[in-house]
C-alpha cells in the first residue's frame, strides 16, 4: 500500500522537525551546564581553600596563645636586671633551646622562621636568630592591637629578600599585667604547597595574592611576587584591579565570583575568586577554557549524530504504524452500521477472526458486565427497604432542590405512623431541639454539611416525642452527591438516646462529685479552680483539715468516721454562698474556693464561721462528739500565688500553721508566713538532691578520757549551711526536711559523709579510733532507718571497727520488739552503740537491759543537777548503777568546772569531756601522733568495769 503525500508531510513535521528542535535545545542546555557545574565547582574548591586557610590561620594564633603561658619568657622579662642582661643570656645559650622549650607547642611551630620576644614596649629581648635583639620589631599599632585584643596574626608581608611571610603575637601577662609580647614569624609554605598539591583538571592551578596585589604563593615558584609574569594584553593584573573596584576586600558579606583573563592570545583563564579575610587578599582558582569545553565537545559530537538516527527510526516506524493499522480500521468503520440491539443491550455482529472481531466480544463483555450491575443495584435497593422496615429509629430523608423531607418509623410511639411524607421540619418533634440555643446549633451544623464544610452530619440535642415528654435524640446522616459532586439528597436517621445520655450524665457526676459526701472530688475541684482562675478576679482559696481526726476513726470505727465527714461537708457547704465551691481532696482535707472576696475582713468571717461550725460538734443519738478544724486561707495573686498549685501550697502552709498554733482556728497567708514558705521552699530545694550538694558541714569532736587526757572517739559534728539562710540551726533544718518529706535523703547522706570522713582517716587510724554518728530524728519507721543506714554502709564498704553509733532516745519512741530489732540491726554495722541521754525517761532495769548497749550517755540535765545538788547527785549515782549493770561503760559530757566538782565524787564512772570541732585533716595529725591516742580497751577503769560485768555474769 502507497503512503500518500499529505501523510509523509505529517510524519515529517511532527517527527523530523521537533528532533532537531530538541538537537539545537540538548547543545545549548548542555553547553551552559557544563560552564555552571564547572564554576560551582571550582567555587566548592575556592570556599573548601578559604577555610583551610582561616583554620591554619587560626591554629597558628592558638599555637602562639599556648606558647605564651611557657614560664621561660616569664623569667626571662621579670628575672634579668635588664633587656640587655636578657638578651645576653640568651645568647650564650643555643637559641634553638627557645623552641625547644615549649614541649606541647613544638608540633604547631615547627614552620616558625623565627619565635622574638618582646617587652611591654614592644622592643625585642630575645630572638632564636639574634640579630633583632634590642631593637623595636613591631609597629605601635600591633602592640596596641595585642594590648587591647590579646592575639594578633598581620596579613602577608615581605622581609627585605622579597620572600614572604606573616606573623603572630600573643601578650604573657604576669598578674593580670602585660609584660611582654610573643612574635612568632612564619613563611607562606602553607600557601606555596596547597598551591602546588591541588589538582584543578590538567592545567588548572590555583594562587594566592596579597593585600600588595602581588602574587605570593603560585604553582610555578618562579610567577610568586613577580607581577611581570601577568601583565598580557587583558590579562590578570587589568581584570583584577576592575575587579577589586567592584567588589573591594572590606565588603561586609565578601562572596566568590567568577574571573577571566587572556593568559595569552591562544588561551583564556576561566575560574572564581574569594576573597580571604585573613591575609587580607584573595585566593584564584583557574582552568582553560578549552579544557572545560573539551569534554562538552564530545559529548555534543554523541549527541548531534544519535538524534538524526532517533529521527530515521521514528520516520520507518510511523509508516509501519500506518501500513498495519489503516486496513483494520477502514473494516471497522465500515461495520459499524451492522451493530443491533438485542435483549436491552447492544451487541455487535462481526467474525471473531479478525481485529475488528477481537473488538467487538470486548464490547460484548461490557455490556454483559452493565447489565449485571444494573440488577445488583435493584436488589441491593430491596434489601435496603427491608434493612429499613426492620429498623426501629426514624429513616428520614431530604431533597436539597425541593427542600421537602420524608420521615418513615417501624415504631408507632415515635411518629404516630410509618410514613411521614412532604412536611416541614417542625412537623416531626424528633428533628428538633427544644432548646433555642441549641436548636440554632443543630441547624447551624446542617447548614454547614449541606454546603459542603462538613462530609457527615451528626448532632445530639433533647428533643420531644409525639406525647410531648422529654427526650435526647442522635441525628445521623450522609450526603448522596451527583457527578458534580454537589449534594442532590441527604439521607439519614434518628436515635433515641435517652437512656445512653442517662447513663452518661450518671458516669459523669460519679466521676465529678465525691461518693462519700457527694461534693466535688479533687480533679474536679482542680479543674473548676484552675478555670476560674484563669477569668481573673479576686478570689480565695481555704484548706480545712479535721483536727485529731485519726483519733476518732480509731475510737468509734471509720463508719462512724464517714458520718462526720459527711456531716462537715454539708456543714460548709451551709456557711458559704451557693456560688462558690467545695471539694474534697482526701482523707479529712476539704478545699473551699471563693469566687469573688470583697475584703480581708469579709474572708476572715467566712473562715471564721466555718471554724465556729466545727466547734459545734457532731450529735448522735444524744451525745455531743466534739469536733474542731484548722483552716488556712490564701488570695488569689498576693505573693505570687497565681496557679492552683501556688494557691493550694500557700493554703496548706497557712493551715499546718493554724496547726502549730494550737489547732482550731484559721491562720491567713500573710507575708511574714509567705517570707516563711520561701525558706523552707529554699531549705527544701536543697534538701532535694544532696549527691552533690556541699550544704553539708562534717567535723570531728575529740572525745578525751578525764583519766588519762587522751583521746579515745570522735564525735561526727554535722553541720547544714544554706547559702541563703546562714542563720538556720541543724534542729530547724531536719524540721523543714521532715515537713517536705525529705528526711530519708538527708539520713543518707549525712550518714554518707561519715563514712566517707571515716574511709579518709583509715590509713593513718592504727588504733581503729572510732568516729560516732548520732542517728537524728527524722520521723521514720525503725525499719526504713536500718534500710538506710545498711545500704550506704554497704555501698561506701566502711569498717565496723571504726564506725560508732549514737541513738536519741526519741529514735526509738516506745521500747517495743520494733525499736529492739532496730537496736540489734545496727550492731552488725557499727563496733559499738550508744544511747543519748539517758535519765528520766527510763525507770526499768528489765527494759534497758534487754537492748543490751555498749555505752550510756547521760542527759546535760540530769549532770547540771547533780552539780548543784546532793540529791540529784545521789539519783545520778543509782542510775549510773542501773546503767554500769546493762551497758559496757558510762558517759559524761562534762565541762572543765563540772569535771573539777565531780571528779572526786564520781570516780568509778568512766567518763568523758568534749573537745573543740576539728577538720578531717586535723583529726588526721592527731591519729598520727600515736602517744597522744589511747584505745578504749586499754583504759583502766574501763577493764575495771569488764571484769565487774563479768563476775556478775552480765
Amino acid at each position: 500500500m502507497k503512503v500518500s503525500s499529505k501523510i509523509m508531510s505529517t510524519i515529517v513535521l511532527a517527527v523530523i522537525v521537533p528532533l532537531i528542535v530538541l538537537c539545537i535545545l540538548i547543545n545549548i542546555s548542555f553547553s551552559a551546564y557544563t560552564q555552571n557545574h564547572n564554576l560551582a565547582a571550582l567555587s566548592d574548591l575556592a570556599h573548601s581553600i578559604s577555610n583551610q586557610t582561616e583554620d591554619y590561620f587560626n591554629y597558628k594564633k592558638e599555637a602562639a596563645q599556648s606558647a605564651a603561658i611557657n614560664p621561660v619568657y616569664r623569667q626571662a622579662l621579670t628575672g634579668p636586671a635588664s633587656a640587655a642582661e636578657a638578651s645576653s643570656n640568651i645568647q650564650r645559650s643555643d637559641p634553638q633551646a627557645v623552641l625547644n622549650s615549649l614541649s606541647l607547642q613544638l608540633k604547631a611551630l615547627d614552620d616558625a622562621r623565627e619565635v622574638l620576644l618582646l617587652n611591654a614596649a614592644g622592643r625585642v629581648v630575645i630572638s632564636t636568630q639574634s640579630e633583632l635583639i634590642g631593637t623595636d620589631y613591631a609597629a605601635k599599632e600591633v602592640i596596641d592591637a595585642v594590648h587591647k585584643n590579646g592575639v594578633y596574626s598581620s596579613p602577608i608581608l615581605l622581609d627585605s629578600a622579597e620572600k614572604p611571610y606573616f606573623f603572630t603575637c600573643a601578650p604573657i601577662i604576669e598578674k593580670d599585667e602585660v609584660i611582654g609580647i610573643l612574635a612568632i614569624e612564619f613563611d607562606t609554605s602553607f600557601f606555596s604547597d596547597l598551591a602546588k598539591k591541588t589538582i584543578i583538571g590538567t592545567n588548572g592551578y590555583l594562587y594566592f595574592v596579597d593585600s600588595s596585589d602581588r602574587v605570593f604563593a603560585h604553582k610555578y615558584q618562579e610567577r610568586q611576587t613577580a607581577a611581570a609574569s601577568f601583565e598580557n594584553r587583558n590579562g590578570f593584573y587589568n581584570n583584577f584591579l576592575e575587579l577589586k573596584k567592584l567588589n573591594p576586600l572590606g565588603q561586609k558579606e565578601l562572596k566568590a565570583g567568577e574571573f577571566s583573563y587572556n593568559y595569552n592570545d591562544h588561551v583564556i583563564m576561566q575560574g572564581v575568586y574569594y576573597p580571604l579575610r585573613v591575609i587580607q587578599g584573595y585566593l584564584f582558582v583557574m582552568r582553560p577554557q578549552d579544557e572545560i569545553y573539551q569534554s562538552e565537545k564530545r559529548v555534543a559530537l554523541t549527541v548531534n549524530l544519535m538524534l538524526p538516527l532517533l529521527a530515521l527510526i521514528a520516520f520507518l516506524a510511523a509508516i509501519f504504524l500506518m501500513i498495519t493499522i489503516q486496513r483494520p480500521l477502514k473494516k471497522i468503520l465500515a461495520s459499524a452500521g451492522t451493530v443491533l440491539k438485542e435483549e436491552g443491550y447492544i451487541r455487535c455482529n462481526y467474525r471473531a477472526n479478525n481485529e475488528l472481531g477481537l473488538i467487538a466480544e470486548s464490547l460484548n463483555n461490557v455490556n454483559t458486565q452493565i447489565i449485571n450491575t444494573v440488577n445488583e443495584l435493584r436488589d441491593g435497593e430491596k434489601r435496603y427497604r427491608l434493612a429499613l422496615e426492620a429498623v426501629s429509629d426514624i429513616v428520614w430523608e431530604y431533597d436539597v432542590e425541593t427542600q421537602k423531607y420524608i420521615f418513615m418509623a417501624k415504631d408507632k410511639g415515635m411518629l404516630g405512623s410509618r410514613r411521614v411524607e412532604n412536611v416541614d421540619i417542625t412537623g416531626c418533634s424528633w428533628a428538633y431541639a427544644t432548646d433555642p440555643e441549641a436548636e440554632e446549633q443543630r441547624s447551624k451544623d446542617f447548614a454547614r454539611f449541606l454546603s459542603g464544610m462538613a462530609r457527615v452530619y451528626h448532632a445530639e440535642y433533647e428533643a420531644r416525642d409525639i406525647r410531648g415528654n422529654a427526650v435526647w435524640a442522635e441525628s445521623i446522616a450522609n450526603a448522596i452527591r451527583n457527578k458534580e459532586d454537589k449534594i442532590v439528597k441527604v439521607i439519614g436517621s434518628i436515635t433515641d438516646i435517652t437512656q445512653k445520655k442517662l447513663y452518661d450524665i450518671k458516669v459523669l457526676h460519679s466521676a465529678e462529685y465525691d461518693k462519700l459526701t457527694g461534693i466535688y472530688n479533687r480533679a474536679t475541684i482542680e479543674r473548676h479552680v484552675k478555670d476560674e482562675l484563669k477569668t481573673g478576679g479576686n478570689s480565695a482559696l481555704m484548706m480545712i483539715d479535721l483536727d485529731n481526726f485519726k483519733i476518732i476513726n480509731d475510737t468509734f470505727g471509720h463508719q462512724f468516721g464517714d458520718q462526720i465527714l459527711q456531716f462537715v461537708s454539708s456543714s460548709v457547704c451551709k456557711v458559704i454562698s451557693s456560688k462558690d465551691m467545695v471539694g474534697r481532696i482526701g482523707g479529712d482535707e476539704f478545699i473551699v474556693f471563693i469566687k469573688e472576696v470583697s475584703s480581708e475582713k469579709a474572708l476572715e468571717e467566712v473562715a471564721g464561721k466555718i471554724v465556729a461550725t466545727l466547734q459545734g460538734g457532731y450529735e448522735k443519738e444524744g451525745i455531743l462528739h466534739k469536733l474542731s478544724g484548722s483552716v488556712g486561707v490564701a488570695q488569689a495573686g498576693a505573693f505570687g500565688a497565681n496557679t492552683y498549685k501556688e494557691l493550694l501550697s500557700c493554703a496548706d502552709f497557712a493551715m499546718y500553721n493554724a496547726k502549730r498554733r494550737g489547732k482550731n482556728k484559721f491562720c491567713l497567708f500573710t507575708e511574714a508566713l509567705y517570707k516563711e514558705k520561701v525558706k523552707n521552699d529554699v531549705v527544701a530545694e536543697h534538701l532535694k538532691d544532696l549527691e552533690d550538694s556541699d550544704i553539708i558541714r562534717l567535723s570531728l569532736i575529740p572525745v578525751w578520757c578525764n583519766n588519762n587526757r587522751q583521746i579515745v572517739r570522735f564525735y561526727a559534728d554535722i553541720d547544714l549551711l544554706i547559702p541563703e539562710y546562714p542563720e538556720l540551726r541543724r534542729e530547724e533544718i531536719y524540721k523543714i526536711a521532715v515537713e517536705s518529706n525529705r528526711q530519708t535523703v538527708l539520713l543518707e547522706h549525712t550518714f554518707r559523709a561519715v563514712c566517707r570522713a571515716i574511709k579518709s582517716i583509715e590509713p593513718y587510724n592504727t588504733y581503729n579510733t572510732a568516729i560516732t554518728y548520732c542517728i537524728p530524728v527524722l520521723m521514720l519507721q525503725n525499719e526504713s532507718v536500718l534500710a538506710v543506714l545498711t545500704r550506704v554502709a554497704e555501698e561506701e564498704q566502711v569498717d565496723p571497727k571504726n564506725l560508732e553509733l549514737a541513738v536519741d532516745p526519741k529514735m526509738l519512741g516506745t521500747f517495743d520488739r520494733a525499736a529492739y530489732n532496730f537496736v540489734t540491726g545496727i550492731r552488725h554495722l557499727s563496733s559499738e552503740i550508744e544511747l543519748l541521754g539517758f535519765g528520766g525517761m527510763y525507770t526499768s532495769y528489765n527494759v534497758i537491759s534487754d537492748f543490751h548497749f555498749d555505752v550510756v550517755h547521760f542527759a546535760d540535765d540530769m549532770v547540771g543537777k547533780a552539780v548543784h545538788s546532793r540529791k540529784h547527785l545521789s539519783i545520778l549515782k543509782s542510775m549510773m548503777d542501773i546503767a554500769r549493770q546493762t551497758a559496757t561503760a558510762c558517759t559524761l559530757t562534762l565541762t572543765t568546772q563540772e569535771f573539777d566538782i565531780l571528779e572526786d565524787k564520781l570516780d568509778v564512772c568512766f567518763t568523758y569531756s568534749g573537745g573543740e570541732a576539728i577538720s578531717l585533716e586535723e583529726a588526721s595529725k592527731i591519729i598520727l601522733q600515736k602517744q597522744q591516742l589511747t584505745n578504749k580497751y586499754e583504759c583502766s577503769f574501763y577493764k575495771s568495769r569488764l571484769l565487774e560485768n563479768t563476775i556478775m555474769g552480765l
